[in-house]
């Protein structure tokens, strides 16, 4: 019977004869404009185990995916064991039930009006660049465009009673537009400056 140093020691000629077999193959196979092929490579690298301390224990890319592939898996089990339970529960009617009566929706009405803000913005910049307002009378409805901007939908979801979390996030959405308004009002001052309007 063979022991297991004289089975490894066959296992090792083995797989050095295949190579070699392998690079001969590859050196005898050209092409037709005389250059080389490359020989066969295994896609596989021989590695020390995560689990030993040989690896030094600094590449867990294998292990990684492993946790992502039984956290998909686990979690596909509990969507589908939901949908199987209780349905499909989305609702695709609700953009219609927008446009049908969009005063019942204060919070989603308060950022499809936010437009309103950044239009006037714009158009009080191209009465500036064609001097047909003042520079002082545009600093000042400059300043009025981005106060009503913060205060009226904060009035306004107030007064309608809108849910508290939807109200949050439009007027968290109000706050950061008025602050890109002060921003780019003060972008274009300086830009006109440099280049003076035309008249």
């Amino acid at each position: 019977m063979k022991t297991t140093s004289e089975t490894k020691e066959l296992r090792s000629r083995k797989i050095k004869l295949n190579k070699n077999e392998n690079v001969e193959e590859s050196e005898k196979t050209t092409t037709q404009s005389g250059q080389r092929l490359h020989p066969f490579e295994s896609c596989h690298k021989i590695r020390d185990s995560l689990l030993s301390s040989a690896s030094g224990y600094t590449n867990y890319r294998g292990i990684l995916n492993l946790c992502v592939v039984l956290l998909v898996m686990s979690s596909s089990r509990l969507v589908l064991e939901n949908l199987l339970k209780y349905g499909f529960l989305v609702r695709f009617d609700v953009p219609i039930l927008f446009i049908k009566d969009p005063t019942a929706w204060p919070s989603l009405l308060a950022l499809v009006l936010s437009n309103l803000f950044i239009i006037l913005a714009l158009y009080l910049e191209k009465l500036l660049q064609k001097s047909r307002i003042g520079e002082n009378s545009g600093k000042f409805f400059c300043f009025m465009n981005v106060f009503t901007a913060l205060l009226v939908p904060a009035i306004y979801l107030w007064y309608r009673e809108a849910n508290p979390v939807s109200s949050f996030f439009a007027l968290a959405w109000y706050t950061c537009l008025s602050m890109k308004l002060v921003s780019y009002f003060q972008k274009i001052a300086k830009k006109r400056k440099k280049f003076p309007p035309t008249k």
